[in-house]
């Protein structure tokens, strides 16, 4: 003798734990490839910033500015929020994950800026300086 209600009780339990289990998976690959692009966004950001101080910096005798640029950097790193802080030969860019880069040449960097619209500022005596536009 066999008993429907069981089996449909257990054919029933079975798709409920068959769907949880689909959405969990669903949550964790969505979660890692937001790291995934967080990452590669925030070294983006981090390369373009080191690319264009060593490209308008050079070495000179006299204490002149050397080059002056301004760039458009993303507003946001994965639809949050970020800083990029400058100190000595180091980019950091801080949102959700920290990334850093360095300067290959001997520079001594400063300042700050959280994206958009951006200057930056490099003299003959291997300094530079970044902020926001405002």
């Amino acid at each position: 003798m066999t008993f429907p209600m069981i089996n449909q009780t257990v054919a029933i339990a079975l798709g409920i734990v068959m769907i949880f289990s689909v959405f969990a998976v669903i949550g964790h690959l969505k979660n890692e490839y937001g790291k995934f692009a967080e990452e590669n966004e925030a070294r983006a950001v981090c390369k373009s910033v080191k690319n264009t101080i060593e490209l308008y910096s050079y070495e000179s005798y006299s204490n002149t500015t050397t080059g002056y640029i301004i760039i458009d950097l993303p507003e946001k790193i994965a639809g949050g929020p970020y800083d990029i802080f400058t100190s000595g030969r180091t980019i950091t860019v801080n949102g959700n994950n920290v990334t850093s880069c360095n300067v290959t040449q001997s520079i001594a960097m400063s300042g700050k800026t959280s994206g958009g619209r951006t200057w930056i500022e490099t003299f003959s005596n291997n300094t530079a300086k970044i902020g926001k536009v405002i």
